[in-house]
């Protein structure tokens, strides 16, 4: 889905993003526009791109009574990803599975859906193919 307008609308105002196992470096804290930013590199550079979730697990407690409503949450759950880009000199095609860790902040008054997505962290288990396109899919 490239939707870039409504998929801004599901983080929360800062999110914290975790692509150390797989990209190097540190964790990003991204606020505004810097969160699409970080997407928009590879899905509008990309010929296609596709990701499917799996086993989704929420930690979200039970109703009871004297308990109050969470405001945060955490959330895994497994993922398979394809990248297409046609004009790759080292192949045109990425797959990779692995786990994230999610965690959702509760927003009320926020448009939407309330519970925004505040933290990501990827953790890989296996990749396939090109993984060039993960890093630079223009010149893979």
């Amino acid at each position: 889905m490239k939707d870039w307008v409504t998929i801004p609308t599901l983080f929360a105002d800062e999110m914290t993003i975790d692509y150390t196992s797989v990209l190097g470096g540190e964790a990003q804290t991204l606020k505004g526009d810097a969160r699409m930013e970080f997407w928009g590199v590879f899905g509008q550079k990309l010929d296609k791109f596709h990701h499917a979730i799996s086993t989704i697990t929420i930690d979200l407690p039970q109703p009871a009574e004297g308990t109050s409503q969470p405001t945060e949450v955490a959330a895994r759950f497994n993922s398979n990803v394809t990248y297409v880009q046609e004009s790759a000199k080292n192949g045109s095609v990425m797959n990779a599975g692995g786990r994230y860790e999610y965690r959702l902040k509760y927003a009320p008054d926020a448009p939407g859906n309330p519970w925004k997505l505040s933290y990501l962290k990827a953790d890989p288990v296996w990749f396939t193919g090109n993984a060039a396109l993960l890093m630079d899919p223009e010149n893979a």
